[in-house]
């Protein structure tokens, strides 16, 4: 078994001050496998990577308040869609690779 450790790519991290219930985007750039997400919120949030255009959807990851995951993605996905189930709530996101 191979553990690689999350690499960051350093200096392209997306800060998302405010996520509602209504699906948005942010682009996170072309290329990375794997992205860090931190919810630093107090609801929960919902994520969904994919090209310009990504909805999010409650059907998609959830993210519970006040916590980080990381999630592999495709390279081409240039993008993540994000909304609550009520409150708002904030994100920070950071691509990279490995886990």
């Amino acid at each position: 078994m191979i553990d690689i450790t999350f690499a960051p790519a350093y200096g392209s991290a997306v800060l998302v001050a405010s996520v509602t219930t209504t699906s948005a985007a942010s682009a996170v750039g072309f290329g990375s496998k794997s992205l860090v997400v931190t919810n630093t919120g107090l609801a929960n949030i919902y994520l969904r990577t994919g090209i310009t255009g990504a909805v999010a959807t409650a059907a998609d990851y959830i993210l519970l308040p006040l916590s980080q995951v990381s999630i592999s993605k495709p390279q081409d996905h240039t993008h993540i869609a994000y909304l609550t189930d009520a409150l708002t709530s904030s994100l920070h996101i950071i691509p990279g690779e490995g886990f």
